[in-house]
């Protein structure tokens, strides 16, 4: 009878042993916890790329020698410039003669009278027949007579390929010279005269080289 009560404690007891170990929750660690609390959550961030649009224009550079270019002007329509030598040419479509001169230098016409610069003239005359040396004569004299040139000298030329006659004169007093040059073309005397003054564009200086610039269209 002891042995069978001895028995049943014992199963009993087993009972409550394994009925304690099923229902038993585990004990958290607390470092586990305060670490999982600490931890920073991870952010993913998407950085989506901006990209240009496709129909925008790329920015252009600015072009070499954008500078605004500046055109030469014309005397009555009758000049055209010269490549880079500060000279334009002058050209006479009804005598079919041209000639060269500094842009700085403004031509005028009046009549039969070209103005080059304020002291350089040209002008034509007819020779009425005479040869160059004969006419150069008779106006030079007239000069004198009228005008109270003084010659001082005087040569011979050609410009062209035409004969020309260069004079050197004085008039009006010591500082007073001027120069005039003939050319013959045919039956005209074409007459460059250079009086000293008030130059407006070195006219001393380029008188010779205007006088020599002269052509005719023959």
């Amino acid at each position: 009878m002891k042995r069978c009560v001895y028995i049943i404690l014992l199963a009993l007891s087993l009972a409550v042993v394994v009925s304690c170990d099923t229902n038993e929750q585990p004990t958290p660690d607390p470092k586990a916890g305060v670490a999982a609390a600490t931890a920073r959550p991870t952010v993913q961030s998407t950085v989506t790329p901006v990209t240009e649009a496709s129909n925008r224009q790329p920015m252009q550079s600015p072009k070499a020698g954008g500078a605004a270019t500046i055109a030469r002007p014309t005397v009555q329509s009758t000049a055209t410039s010269a490549a880079g030598d500060g000279w334009v040419t002058y050209r006479d479509a009804a005598d079919r003669f041209e000639f060269r001169y500094p842009e700085a230098c403004r031509v005028t016409k009046q009549g039969v009278v070209i103005g080059v610069g304020s002291r350089i003239e040209l002008t034509t005359a007819d020779s009425a027949g005479s040869n160059l040396d004969a006419f150069v004569n008779k106006f030079l004299d007239d000069k004198v007579r009228t005008s109270s040139w003084t010659i001082e000298s005087r040569k011979a030329g050609n410009v062209a390929g035409k004969e020309s006659i260069t004079a050197e004169y004085r008039f009006g007093g010591p500082n007073r010279f001027g120069t005039a040059a003939f050319v013959q073309r045919d039956r005209t005397i074409y007459i460059w005269n250079l009086t000293a003054g008030a130059f407006t564009c070195d006219e001393a200086r380029v008188y010779a080289p205007v006088v020599a610039s002269l052509r005719f269209a023959d």
